[in-house]
């Protein structure tokens, strides 16, 4: 039987768009990796596209900076240019006859184009981009638009959020702590404005926080709430006056006897005037409604 001799290994002409340094090597060839200088900051490393990028017109087929040196100049470029690339990029949208989002040396636009809905909307209705690297002062999208979207991504990929939390949780709360701290009388008048605004929201989460502390289950919102008032038709449960706008959520088993069946959920809960709920207290509903007989 005449034996078939492998084919030699095939050689590549660097430079051809591979992105790779191409060299004749044997499975047993044992030459160390060939090395590089970068032209910016001369260190002399691996040629590979691990510290070098991959340039098809260069000699060998990798650039002539490594890879952080390529970085700097690319950001230092981008931030020296940034006002020509946002005019030519307002100059198109002139062009494509979409209302510019932001021009300082003009002023802001009174209106602009929304890209999710394609509604010409006033400013007001578009958050404004935080971003240090753009000058453009509005978001692409309106708020409800940009709602909408936020949404349906955490709705498609919970994971993300979830691991976000576990991984940063630590730094979110130190941010928070942060931020709390210099902004405290920001916060506190926010405070003041959401619960006068939300008084029902606020109630609820009060109630939340008392079945907590109680080690009590069950959950209610504030659609619950009205329902059983609509249900009482705005009367006490007890005494079966009007409550008016003033009136009380009461628990019918005490929160702070677990051991009675209490729960926090819309089952356990009643409409009722200020002095009943507050006579009442935390006595057993049998005990208390034996007091107004």
């Amino acid at each position: 039987m005449s034996s078939v001799e492998s084919a030699p290994a095939r050689c590549e002409r660097p430079g051809r768009g591979n992105g790779k340094v191409a060299f004749p090597m044997r499975s047993d060839d044992t030459t160390p990796i060939p090395t590089k200088r970068c032209s910016k900051c001369g260190a002399v490393l691996p040629a590979t596209t691990e510290f070098f990028y991959a340039n098809s017109r260069a000699l060998g087929g990798l650039g002539y900076r490594c890879r952080e040196c390529s970085s700097s100049v690319s950001l230092e470029y981008y931030r020296e240019h940034r006002r020509i690339r946002i005019e030519a990029m307002e100059a198109r949208r002139r062009m494509a006859g979409i209302v510019p989002r932001c021009d300082r040396t003009v002023g802001l636009a009174e209106k602009l184009v929304c890209t999710g809905c394609g509604l010409t909307l006033p400013v007001a209705n578009f958050r404004v981009r935080r971003r240090e690297h753009s000058d453009l002062t509005y978001r692409s999208r309106c708020i409800l638009c940009e709602s909408k979207q936020n949404a349906e991504y955490r709705t498609k990929h919970p994971e993300v959020f979830a691991r976000y939390r576990v991984e940063h949780g630590e730094d979110r709360r130190a941010y928070d702590r942060a931020y709390h701290a210099e902004h405290r009388a920001e916060d506190a008048e926010r405070g003041r404005r959401w619960l006068a605004a939300n008084h029902d929201k606020a109630a609820v989460k009060a109630r939340a926080r008392r079945a907590r502390e109680c080690a009590v289950s069950g959950t209610h919102t504030t659609a619950d709430v009205a329902a059983q008032r609509t249900r009482q038709h705005g009367l006490c449960y007890w005494c079966h006056e009007k409550t008016g706008r003033h009136y009380h959520v009461d628990h019918v088993i005490p929160l702070s006897h677990p051991e009675w069946g209490a729960t926090n959920g819309p089952e356990n809960l009643v409409i009722a005037c200020a002095w009943c709920n507050r006579s009442k207290g935390a006595k057993h509903p049998m005990e208390w409604a034996g007091r107004l007989c």
